[in-house]
């Protein structure tokens, strides 16, 4: 059934410069499967329209009205208009019977004014997530930076692109030197190597075997030994001769078989 203010929506929007309902005179086009036909006629055709169900929106040209969908009629008159709502307009669309016209009421409802989803976009109106009514789309916040997947989009956010291709909400500093560790337990827990009384990036380097060394100098410095022309880990030993102890022991042999022959 048509309300006091679902008349006055169908006055104001589908009647005549004067905002009465009218049994021609009217110009409209609607769209059916992404398809505009244009029509002209009464004010009770282009409610029809919309109680078959057939249309997605209709746009008034005479009068130059705008768009406007089932959905809003509806919300409008406070429940759904019937075919029959349209059929009861020919009945008030001549001056001669008892017009329909828009009458001055109270203002339109705001989109605060609707507490429930369905009533808020049907009027046209954006529900957000709080579940409150507002005439504008609600602001969705940025993502954090690591929300971002690309370069560009992490920079233009404001957040930094580190090195390993991720976005972050801090510069990116890079890890210090095994060098920068000044205690034992910071430096092995950073993978560096303590000795020396310091943190190092490589492992200590064991001392040369003494055959490792090719020069003279080199060798003896090492506490190594040259000889043969080489170096040595042990002192070369010392060479015997033993050409007087074989001379002493023949000598001997020959003393003691002389005294025995004597015998």
């Amino acid at each position: 059934m048509l309300t006091q203010n679902g008349i006055n929506y169908i006055c104001q929007n589908f009647g005549d410069t004067d905002l009465c309902c009218v049994a021609s005179g009217l110009s409209w086009y609607y769209t059916y499967q992404n398809i505009d036909y244009h029509e002209t006629g009464a004010t009770a055709q282009i409610v029809s329209r919309f109680t078959l169900g057939i249309i997605e929106s209709l746009t008034m040209t005479n009068p130059a009205r705008g768009t406007f969908t089932q959905a809003m009629l509806n919300a409008a008159n406070g429940s759904p208009v019937t075919l029959q709502d349209a059929k009861e307009i020919t009945y008030h669309d001549e001056p001669s019977e008892d017009q329909w016209c828009y009458t001055e009421g109270p203002p339109p409802p705001e989109c605060s004014d609707f507490t429930d989803e369905a009533s808020c976009i049907a009027i046209g109106c954006y529900w957000w997530s709080d579940g409150t009514c507002h005439d504008h789309p609600e602001e969705q916040p940025p993502p954090p930076c690591s929300g971002y997947t690309n370069q560009n989009a992490c920079l233009a956010a404001g957040c930094y692109w580190w090195p390993d291709q991720t976005c972050h909400d801090t510069p990116y500093q890079p890890p210090p030197n095994c060098e920068d560790y000044t205690t034992q337990s910071s430096c092995l827990a950073a993978g560096c190597y303590w000795y020396n009384n310091s943190c190092h990036s490589l492992p200590p380097t064991p001392p040369p075997n003494c055959a490792d060394y090719t020069n003279q100098y080199a060798c003896i410095t090492a506490g190594c030994y040259w000889y043969d022309n080489r170096c040595h880990s042990y002192p070369q030993e010392e060479e015997i001769d033993w050409l007087p102890y074989f001379a002493i022991g023949i000598l001997g042999i020959v003393a003691v078989a002389l005294i025995l022959k004597q015998k």
